[in-house]
């Protein structure tokens, strides 16, 4: 994600995107989770065709959740999709 701003791909693919890795444990303070939300965008936008977000359901045999980040970007699909 940190080098990948400026590029353009056919396909991206992220994936563990789960709460800990994306925002990372360690970003604890807003603005450490705005930059975090900041980089997840810049890999979304650089899909030009298509995007594939995976996370487990599991890891490290501990139930984990689905970034936030994920949840946003359904939120704004269906905020765009109301506006339409």
């Amino acid at each position: 994600m940190h080098s990948s701003k400026g590029l353009e791909y056919k396909v991206v693919y992220i994936v563990d995107a789960i709460e800990s890795v994306t925002p990372h444990a360690k970003a604890v303070l807003d603005d450490d989770i705005e930059e975090e939300r900041r980089l997840f965008y810049v890999a979304v936008t650089r899909a030009k065709d298509e995007l594939h977000i995976f996370w487990p359901k599991e890891r490290f045999g501990k139930q984990v959740e689905v970034s936030r980040f994920v949840g946003e970007l359904n939120a704004d699909k269906q905020s765009h999709a109301s506006k339409v």
